[in-house]
């Protein structure tokens, strides 16, 4: 079945995996350097390495948001959302078409496909230099530990208190913490796990380091406009409320559709 949302890889990915409208919505966000990755791993994996893949959908997602972790790469998933409301699609709704609806798609041999061809140059000359290799070939490759979820939430709470600097720069670190955010609960849900959040410790660091902000940089204009610390933990604290239902929608509706 032909979706207009999805491009050339996508499509064949989605014929490929047996998607309905549903699941082809669910694999949109992601771009067509992202799709084409994800179909030579996926079909490496089945052909190549024997995997029993028990939920394709899910698996392919993975592989997906593994392109896109390695290559900083922010899914569109606000695309999702408006095509999911567009064609009024929800939790409930069956990610995969029936087996007499589904488009047979040729794979060529993969084994083939694979098998590299022995390099015939100088053996005694590397074939690259170690600048020109992947981050992620180096032993000491740094890893990141931060909770984009919780990042997001105390940055929506420094915004509303009035502690940041006004300004674009301001609003995009905090669209790029939304994203970030939104990725990380995307990739969670398609490994099924949850995210324990800590609200309390949370809207504790808020406050902290809104009575920090306060007192260290209160000669700055924007500062001095804010009446009191508690007039700005109040703020803050409305704002996150409001936006935490928001941020874990994707959690919520997923255990409503159990």
């Amino acid at each position: 079945m032909k979706y207009p949302f999805l491009e050339k890889y996508g499509q064949h990915s989605g014929d490929y995996l047996g998607l309905s409208l549903a699941g082809a919505i669910k694999i949109a966000p992601y771009p067509e350097e992202c799709h084409k990755e994800a179909f030579d791993e996926y079909v490496s994996a089945e052909k190549i390495k024997k995997i029993t893949i028990k939920d394709p959908l899910r698996f392919y997602i993975y592989l997906c948001n593994d392109y896109c972790k390695t290559r900083f790469v922010d899914p569109d998933f606000p695309e999702l959302v408006s095509l999911a409301h567009q064609y009024n699609i929800d939790a409930s709704t069956d990610v995969y078409l029936p087996e007499e609806q589904r488009i047979h798609v040729e794979i060529e041999d993969h084994a083939k496909k694979q098998t590299k061809k022995p390099y015939e140059g100088n053996p005694y000359r590397p074939v690259t230099g170690t600048w020109k290799k992947s981050v992620h070939e180096f032993q000491f490759s740094p890893t990141s530990t931060l909770d984009h979820i919780a990042e997001s939430i105390k940055l929506i709470g420094y915004l509303a208190a009035g502690i940041q600097c006004p300004g674009t720069a301001v609003v995009l670190t905090s669209d790029c913490f939304a994203k970030r955010a939104a990725f990380t609960i995307e990739e969670l849900m398609s490994h099924d796990e949850h995210y324990k959040l800590d609200l309390a410790a949370i809207i504790s660091q808020v406050d902290k380091f809104i009575e920090y902000t306060l007192e260290v940089h209160k000669d700055l204009p924007f500062i001095k406009q804010i009446s009191c610390a508690e007039d700005a933990k109040i703020k803050a604290h409305e704002a996150i409320a409001q936006f935490v239902p928001v941020l874990l929608r994707p959690f919520i509706l997923k255990g409503a559709g159990k």
